[in-house]
């Protein structure tokens, strides 16, 4: 057979896989065997394959070891059998005589009943009875304050007083209603007064309305607040509290703070307007009556009553008389007659007294006429027939007042007044400006008798509620607040380029007036002296120094302006331009940003600068030359 042949390549291919599977193994047992991939660090050391199971159980016993010899604290329960003993035993612990009987019989409480009208558990708040539109009077005073050292100043303010009569009757019968008879009593919080603006256009909007800080004015303190928490499964006021509101309520309630909250005094006025009440009422006696049923209530008044608001007749107005403002002979006597007839209700002396000196004085005047002379004897005739019954029915023994009932020996108490009058206030210094138009509307708090007892509620949130407030009332008739200060252009200098103004002013409860002249770019106020009343004697004038102030720059004056006047015709409009003229104007620019033009000789015969000149006071004689 034949040799076969192999190549070098073939022959040494076997030796050289083998040597290569020897050189994987030998790496293999270096990576796994010897160097550090088969190690495993224990307490920061590495250990060979051949020492793990050794290392791991030294380190377990080792644990084991530490766990064990370790000692805890044990806390030794307090004693409490002692305790426990002494609850059974009450007597002994208090140190009483344990003799005593252990049981005592109390009687069956006695719960506070409502009237069968009120139900706990449901009720809902009361709603307060709504305002009717209030009456407003007005003026502009100066007002005596006094600084810190206490002494007086004046001041000259605008004033307004807000009124309404208040159906207080209602709103007792609603509360009896609604909270039982034992809640009927109806205490007032503080009145509140909102005031806005005419708007430019002459519309008003409901957006414009403000809060009125009332003065002079009583306002009832803030309640404390309440919180309501569950005891027992009881819904009620933290004691505290519901303590903190029963002294609130007492407080609120006194007599006098009541009358205070409902008709506030105004202060001294020392010159201008005096105060005026707004007139709701007939005859003054009423509103008198009034103060009266809250100062005492149940009371029978007594003869004279107190006058707080210095009302002398039987009309609201002041005592303080209006200057420039004397009543008639006819009116005098119409006056007198009112009288009497109130007298024959009221068997008030003094009423008739009054009665027939106005009439004496009317008889006894030279300058009445004779209609007025006999209306005046007639009146005098009848309250001297009047004052004689007045005195004989008071010698007449007094008839018995008829008994409650049967049972019962104490008088009837006097029927408390259906309603009650309240105003507000509003005359704080800087408050109402001048040369505006003004509605107000006002609302009033009524206490809740329910405060602090949320399981008589059906909501208990309406425990928290201590002032149940009413509804807005309708708004008041416009009140117009003049301005201080008129202006007139009434000359010119054309070589000087000035203006003549003349300037009226109110001061110090008067119209004074002074002149000046200005340029361009003029502020056009200007000091200057004044003829007016004297402080000390009113009937005698002075000249005093008054600081004439209009608000108003000058932009431009045009001593050559066209102007057409309008005149009344019979167009479709009732409106007819006059010929074109051409005469000198001023351009004023005031403190809104507003610009105006007036006309020289518009202003010299402007029928508003004659009526202030009337309403100028005057002495009888000039004595300032």
């Amino acid at each position: 057979m034949a040799k076969q042949l192999v190549g070098p390549l073939e022959r040494h291919l076997e030796k050289a896989v083998v040597a290569l599977a020897g050189l994987v193994l030998i790496g293999a047992i270096g990576r796994y065997l010897i160097t550090s991939p088969n190690q495993v660090i224990i307490n920061g050391a590495p250990v060979p394959p051949s020492k793990i199971d050794e290392e791991l159980v030294t380190t377990a016993r080792a644990v084991r070891d530490r766990v064990v010899g370790v000692r805890s604290d044990v806390e030794a329960p307090d004693p409490v059998y002692d305790e426990f003993e002494s609850q059974i035993n009450p007597f002994g612990r208090e140190k009483l005589d344990d003799s005593l009987v252990k049981a005592v019989a109390f009687g069956p409480p006695i719960p506070i009943i409502d009237p069968p009208t009120a139900v706990d558990g449901d009720k809902e708040l009361v709603k307060v009875v709504d305002l009717d539109k209030p009456t407003v009077t007005s003026g502009r005073s100066t007002i005596v304050f006094y600084d810190d050292d206490n002494q007086p100043y004046d001041e000259v303010i605008n004033w307004t007083i807000v009124s309404v009569v208040f159906d207080r009757e209602k709103q007792s019968k609603r509360q009896a209603l609604a909270y039982g008879g034992s809640r009927k009593e109806v205490t007032f919080g503080t009145v509140e007064l909102q005031r806005r603006a005419q708007r430019p256009g002459g519309s008003w909007s409901d957006e414009d309305w403000e809060m009125v800080e009332a003065w002079p004015a009583k306002s009832a303190p803030p309640p404390p607040e309440l919180q309501i928490v569950e005891v027992d499964g009881q819904l009620e006021v933290p004691h505290k509290q519901y303590v903190a509101l029963s002294e609130y309520y007492r407080a609120l309630n006194k007599p006098e703070t009541q009358l205070d909250l409902l008709r506030p005094l105004g202060l001294e006025v020392s010159n201008g307007s005096p105060w005026v009440w707004p007139q709701l009422y007939q005859h003054s006696k009423e509103l008198q009556l009034q103060d009266w049923d809250v100062l005492h209530p149940g009371d029978k008044p007594d003869q004279i009553l107190d006058d707080r608001y210095g009302l002398t007749d039987d009309t609201l107005t002041p005592a303080m008389p209006q200057r420039g403002k004397e009543l008639t002979f006819d009116e005098q006597v119409d006056a007198a007659f009112k009288l009497l007839a109130e007298a024959r209700q009221s068997k008030d002396l003094n009423q008739v007294l009054t009665a027939y000196n106005l009439c004496f004085g009317v008889k006894n005047d030279i300058r009445s006429s004779g209609k007025a002379k006999g209306l005046a004897q007639r009146c005098m005739d009848t309250a001297n027939l009047l004052q004689d019954d007045i005195e004989r029915d008071k010698r007449r023994k007094p008839k018995k007042r008829p008994k409650a009932n049967s049972d019962d020996d104490e008088e009837l108490q006097r029927e408390r007044y259906p309603r009650q009058q309240i105003w507000v206030i509003d005359a704080k210094s800087d408050s109402i400006p001048s040369g505006q138009t003004f509605q107000y509307r006002m609302r009033v708090n009524i206490y809740n008798r329910l405060a602090a007892q949320p399981a008589k509620y059906a909501n208990p949130d309406d425990a928290k509620v201590v002032f149940i407030a009413s509804e807005w009332s309708p708004p008041t008739d416009p009140v117009a607040f003049e301005a201080v200060s008129h202006m007139f252009a009434t000359s010119f200098d054309e070589r000087q380029e000035k203006i003549s103004i003349e300037v009226f002013q109110w001061f110090d409860g008067e119209w004074v007036k002074g002149r000046s002249r200005f340029g361009v770019g003029d502020h056009m106020a200007f000091p200057a002296r004044a003829t007016t009343r004297s402080l000390e004697d009113p009937t005698k004038p002075v000249r005093a120094l008054v600081d004439f102030e209009t608000d108003a720059t000058v932009v431009d004056i045009d001593f050559d302006r066209a102007y057409c006047e309008k005149k009344r015709g019979r167009t479709r409009d009732g409106v007819k331009l006059g010929v074109v003229g051409k005469a000198c104007s001023v351009i004023y620019i005031d403190n809104t940003g507003e610009l105006h033009e007036q006309f020289v000789p518009f202003d010299k015969k402007h029928p508003f600068k004659a009526e202030l000149g009337d309403r100028m006071w005057k002495p009888e004689r000039d004595v300032s030359r």
